[in-house]
């Protein structure tokens, strides 16, 4: 008989969310994400699996440098585009970076798929509304020729 007991994948990217303050240095540290249950005893009271798994190097605002712009760049390049303007801000209370930008492409699909790929986190994307429903009956015609078969 199968176990219908949900499982519930807890996925840590990095910045402020997944930190600790360590009270001897005073400093915010990652936080041991493999005994999350023992620092967060509720969490045995769910009917669920839960298994963890982070970053192995976790970037938050304080950590980013040249070489992490010149990446960004390097992902939108690679999908035969431009940055035509860029504009950094880090949110109230956080040590996480939102980034928009503004290329010389109406189709961003590849580039979303290329920044998911190496872990960013997408949070909007704009295109033209008639490149979104091309995008969307390609999208369909494609499946429809799929299921057919």
């Amino acid at each position: 008989m199968k176990n219908n007991i949900p499982d519930i994948l807890l996925i840590y990217t990095g910045g402020t969310i997944g930190m600790v303050k360590d009270y001897k240095s005073n400093a915010l540290k990652p936080f041991d994400f493999e005994n999350i249950k023992v620092k967060i005893p509720e969490l045995k009271l769910l009917d669920c699996r839960i298994e963890t798994t982070a970053f192995s190097n976790p970037i938050d605002s304080s950590d980013m440098s040249p070489q992490n712009w010149v990446k960004i760049a390097e992902i939108i390049e690679s999908n035969d585009a431009k940055i035509l303007s860029l504009y950094i801000s880090s949110p109230d209370e956080s040590m996480k970076l939102e980034v928009i930008l503004k290329v010389n492409r109406t189709d961003l699909t590849s580039i979303i798929h290329t920044f998911e790929r190496f872990n960013y986190n997408i949070k909007a994307s704009f295109m033209a509304e008639e490149e979104m429903d091309s995008l969307y009956n390609s999208r369909f015609e494609s499946f429809m020729k799929y299921l057919n078969i």
